[in-house]
């Protein structure tokens, strides 16, 4: 797949910084989701649809914006579904190389029963790359006959 990332547009001093305050983060992953299949303002690269190239843009432009380095963190975003009527944190592992980039960033998703933990298990492997490890509910996916249900698709 090939992602086209703009380098300004309404949105601030970089593309996917969805809030304006110079850097992409947490809160801009957040708002990204939130707009998910919709043509809402989250669509980077302004092809109707907000959708996986919008969030690879996203990812490819985590950090710049701000004047800081980039850090390990855990980020989390409230979803609502049947399962979770009254909401429910999902959380991702971010573990980010030393250095100073650019990084490339690998979506590190758990098999079934699994967690984000794994994320340290490629440590070798990938320790060149920002590593994103999301949590599935209820340590599975909504996939097949797994027993989440939750809003997982890509």
């Amino acid at each position: 797949m090939t992602v086209g990332i703009m380098t300004s547009n309404s949105h601030g001093q970089c593309a996917a910084d969805m809030n304006s305050d110079h850097q992409v983060d947490g809160m801009d992953l957040a708002e990204l989701l939130s707009q998910w299949g919709t043509n809402g303002t989250a669509d980077i690269d302004n092809s109707g649809v907000v959708n996986g190239a919008d969030l690879a843009g996203l990812l490819s432009q985590w950090g710049m914006c701000s004047n800081g380095n980039l850090t390990n963190t855990t980020l989390s975003i409230t979803q609502t579904w049947a399962q979770q009527p009254n909401g429910f944190a999902r959380t991702a592992a971010v573990l980010v190389p030393a250095g100073t980039g650019p990084f490339p960033v690998v979506i590190m998703l758990h098999g079934n029963g699994g967690n984000s933990s794994f994320i340290n298990s490629m440590g070798t492997t990938l320790s060149s790359a920002i590593r994103v490890a999301p949590n599935g509910y209820s340590t599975s996916w909504n996939v097949d006959s797994e027993v989440s249900k939750a809003p997982d698709v890509a």
